[in-house]
């Protein structure tokens, strides 16, 4: 009897060690899977990361062309000329136009104090003159180019003609000096200002 029992207590306890290290295996196998989905999991995450950042800068190299060097050179030189040659242009532009303006002025001037302003004077009393230059002094005198090339026998005439630019020469008519006198009305009391038409 007694061994019988023995071997019923081996017999179970085998069966409970069976069952046991039935746990522990599905336990460690368990584990092991566990332990393989997370190493798993990260070495994927990493890779992915890799995978994207390397698609990404290979997309940015694609975007990025190199800049030619000697186009943006070429662009700004050809940008420097066109400014320095428009600011010439104005320059040659507004002196031509002063140069015009200042020599009108002294011919009209010339023709004013020489012929204009005598013939108003000539003959009249003060009073008689002063009401004209009185009524002169707010729409002034015009003295044409037209006037001013019959100075002296046409003293000025070549000059005149010479006036203006390659396409248009000064309009005789149009371009003028306005002589304004101011009291006391002598020869040198007087305002004066240019209208040009020389197709500038």
């Amino acid at each position: 009897m007694a061994t019988k029992k023995s071997n019923s207590t081996k017999k179970v306890q085998k069966e409970v060690k069976t069952k046991d290290t039935k746990k522990e295996i599905k336990t460690t196998i368990k584990k092991k899977t566990a332990e393989k989905k997370t190493t798993v999991r990260k070495e994927t995450k990493p890779v992915k990361k890799e995978v994207v950042k390397e698609v990404v800068k290979e997309e940015v190299k694609e975007v990025k062309k190199p800049i030619n060097k000697k186009l943006i050179i070429g662009l700004a030189a050809g940008a420097t000329i066109i400014i320095v040659l428009v600011i010439l242009s104005i320059t040659v532009f507004l002196n031509k136009e002063r140069i015009i303006t200042n020599k009108v002025k002294k011919m009209a001037y010339e023709y004013y104090s020489e012929y204009y302003y005598d013939s108003l004077k000539e003959g009249r009393k003060k009073e008689d003159f002063e009401r004209i230059m009185d009524k002169y002094s707010g729409i002034g005198f015009k003295i044409s180019l037209e006037n001013i090339s019959s100075i002296d026998n046409g003293k000025y005439k070549e000059e005149v003609e010479s006036f203006g630019s390659k396409n248009k020469k000064c309009d005789k008519l149009n371009t003028r000096a306005i002589i304004y006198p101011e009291k006391p009305y002598s020869k040198k009391d007087y305002r004066i200002e240019v209208e040009l038409d020389c197709g500038f």
